[in-house]
């Protein structure tokens, strides 16, 4: 009887390529459980490699070194050892002041000038410093202080009146006089009733206040030198020599003896005459004004040959705008230098 080894085709079960996948399956199985026992147990865990970059700084480059290729070991050799490495900080005193950068931000600091401190004092209208209320400024009170015992020890003020004027309140007084033609003998004869009447209110001063008088008519002449004199015997003597000395001559130039006599910004200025041609202008006007700044009053005091006629003139709007009076003299009625009229 003849047995048959191998069995036909009508006799096989399972098919040639399903045998075949089974043997590609296993062998697929067989190399995954051997890539799987040749790696490290730490190794599975990790998610991904880590690396450490060692930057090095030059002074235009940036390089960066990937530490990690030398990070996978083989399973049969320990891992080397880590280089012992001792950091050590640098020394903040040799460190360069531009390497250190603070990153904490800076506050800002507002230094309020010095004159921002304390508030400038306010001014009147002659520049001197009004103290504001309230304000403690040492240097303004000192400087006050100061200004009142300068003025204690100039003495008490003194009262003066010609012609039967207002009284002016002053320690230092000039007396303006026009000598032209018109005041003289040959005129009005006013320079010698101002002469009776400059000895009778100088009697009235004290040694401790100042006196000058300023005759002028297209050119000016003082009372001895161009300086303030006291009002002592000494110069009150010589008041009438000086004014019998005055010759009354050529025309007349009202702002010439006004300027001169601001020029020592006086407490009080007495302007004399007959109000001739050429009249202050209301420039002129003006300008004297503000030269005397509120601190010198001018009173006027005009000379006529007959009653007062009325009509406004320069010399009223003269003492109205500094502060001082205005007095008109009717030399045709003037017996024994006493007889005036009030405007």
């Amino acid at each position: 009887m003849e047995i048959n080894a191998f069995p036909t085709a009508s006799t096989r079960r399972v098919p040639a390529w399903l045998l075949s996948a089974a043997l590609h399956v296993a062998l697929l199985v067989a190399c995954g459980l051997l890539f799987r026992s040749s790696r490290p147990m730490a190794a599975v865990t990790e998610d991904r490699p880590v690396g450490i970059a060692l930057v090095e700084h030059d002074a235009e480059t940036i390089t960066y070194t990937d530490a990690s290729e030398d990070r996978e070991q083989s399973p049969a050799e320990p891992a080397p050892a880590a280089p012992d490495r001792t950091w050590e900080l640098p020394d903040a005193a040799a460190m360069p002041l531009a390497s250190v950068e603070l990153s904490l931000p800076r506050a800002a600091v507002v230094t309020p000038p010095p004159d921002a401190l304390v508030a400038r004092p306010a001014l009147t209208s002659g520049g001197k410093a009004r103290l504001p209320s309230g304000q403690d400024n040492r240097d303004i009170l000192a400087e006050e202080a100061a200004r009142r015992k300068a003025a204690a020890q100039l003495g008490p003020t003194a009262e003066v009146s010609l012609f039967g004027s207002a009284p002016a309140v002053g320690r230092s007084f000039i007396f303006v006089i026009d000598r032209s033609q018109s005041m003289g003998r040959g005129g009005l004869n006013a320079l010698a009733a101002a002469e009776v009447e400059f000895t009778r209110a100088l009697a009235n001063l004290q040694p401790s206040h100042k006196f000058q008088i300023l005759a002028y008519n297209h050119q000016r002449v003082f009372f001895g030198e161009e300086k303030w004199v006291s009002a002592s015997a000494q110069y009150k003597n010589h008041v009438g020599e000086f004014m019998r000395g005055l010759a009354a001559f050529g025309g007349t130039d009202h702002q010439l003896g006004l300027s001169s006599a601001l020029y020592r910004q006086p407490d009080v200025i007495f302007l004399l005459t007959d109000g001739g041609d050429p009249p202050l202008s209301p420039s002129q006007l003006a300008e004297i004004r503000k030269r005397a700044g509120g601190r010198t009053t001018i009173h006027c005091i005009r000379f006529g040959a007959r009653a007062w006629q009325g009509g406004e003139n320069f010399m009223e709007q003269l003492a109205q705008q500094n502060g001082g009076s205005y007095r008109y003299v009717d030399m045709s009625r003037l017996l024994g230098h006493s007889a005036t009229h009030l405007e």
